[in-house]
């Protein structure tokens, strides 16, 4: 069984809303919802935090102690970089690639995801569900083999690879073996957002939480979709805010 390493990478200065990842959401830090939901998944072998040297990110570090999370410090700016020497240092076989602002992701989808990558017959590299995206956004799944990472990171020397981690995969597919995993039924729903970029997010974050999280602390996709679904005032929350957008090659949009 190879060693499967959970890398979050958060860092305390985001521009749209500095320090999200450890503000508050029912009273625990928005980060440490994150690692308690990966720490459920048992093909897991180890949970760790990729934060960066910047003093502001000491914060981070002392969570991550506090909670009993690996963490390491490296490049704020070269993201991919940061991930190569935390999965080194982990001595990790396969990567996968998760963001402080998606605090709920399903340990389930997780799981099936990672069985999936590990049972796949054609020694596939990369498994997601962004290429394209069929899941909400919010539920991103990146499992990398580590060495396919590190090829990405020997090839991939523009700005955009070095910061988006994917970024290389993506652009140039034909150099990997790609799976993605197109959601099925009523998980079928890129129209939903519930990751963290601005105060709006957090807001329908908080209120997921105060609806959901008290019963059920690992709540599913499937009882956020129906959440939203059944209450459009909460999905009114961030609906007005736009994700983020990474410009794909026209070459690698065809493929999606």
């Amino acid at each position: 069984m190879p060693k499967i390493v959970a890398i979050i990478q958060a860092r305390m200065g985001s521009a749209r809303l500095p320090g999200k990842v450890m503000m508050d959401v029912g009273g625990k830090a928005l980060l440490g919802h994150l690692i308690g939901r990966l720490r459920q998944v048992p093909l897991i072998h180890q949970v760790a935090v990729a934060t960066t040297t910047d003093s502001a990110d000491a914060k981070i570090v002392e969570f991550c102690k506090r909670a009993k999370v690996n963490v390491y410090q490296g490049s704020e700016s070269d993201v991919l970089a940061r991930y190569i020497e935390a999965g080194r240092l982990f001595k990790a076989d396969v990567v996968i690639r998760v963001t402080g602002d998606e605090p709920y992701h399903d340990p389930v989808i997780m799981r099936e995801f990672l069985r999936a990558h590990l049972n796949n017959k054609e020694d596939v590299e990369y498994t997601c569900n962004n290429f394209p995206r069929t899941f909400p956004y919010g539920n991103t799944v990146e499992i990398i083999k580590f060495p396919a990472l590190e090829r990405a990171a020997r090839m991939g020397l523009q700005p955009q690879d070095r910061e988006h981690v994917t970024f290389y995969i993506h652009q140039h597919p034909a150099e990997f073996k790609i799976q993605n995993i197109q959601a099925q039924g009523k998980l079928k729903r890129p129209d939903i957002r519930y990751c963290v970029d601005t105060q709006a997010d957090l807001n329908l974050i908080r209120t997921v939480f105060d609806h959901l999280g008290k019963k059920t602390p690992y709540f599913t996709m499937e009882q956020i979709i129906d959440l939203l679904d059944q209450h459009d005032e909460i999905r009114q929350i961030n609906r007005h805010c736009q994700q983020k957008r990474v410009a794909y090659s026209p070459e690698a949009i065809k493929q999606e």
